[in-house]
């Protein structure tokens, strides 16, 4: 009785560690490569890069450069506003373009989102 425990016990925790540990992969994106993501913040490492979860449940790394353009969506002729990278927080939804760097993240040259 206490080895079907046991190996029950040992199953369970197999199980939850894979799961937990697949949602905290980061994919890795191939250099050079056009890419767009839509998802949301669910971290944030610094002002210049964050990580976007998608509707799939794929967690991507962002990297803004110096080009990259942040603004909101809409606005006369679709311009938008602009925004500063430090007001990018946890949770909001966004799409991210730009191309895979050699670090296999996205090297974001333009970010749009709803106010």
């Amino acid at each position: 009785m206490y080895k079907k425990i046991s190996v029950m016990a040992l199953a369970l925790l197999i199980g939850a560690t894979s799961v937990l540990a697949q949602n905290a992969q980061v994919r890795s994106l191939t250099a050079g490569m056009k890419y767009k993501v839509q998802g949301a913040v669910v971290t944030k490492e610094d002002d210049n890069t964050f990580v976007l979860r998608d509707s799939t449940g794929n967690d991507t790394r962002v990297v803004l450069g110096p080009e990259s353009s942040i603004k909101t969506k809409g606005g006369w002729f679709s311009s938008g506003d602009r925004i500063a990278s430090n007001q990018i927080v946890r949770g909001l939804y966004m799409t991210a373009e730009g191309r895979g760097d050699s670090g296999g993240s996205l090297a974001a040259t333009k970010i749009r989102f709803d106010k």
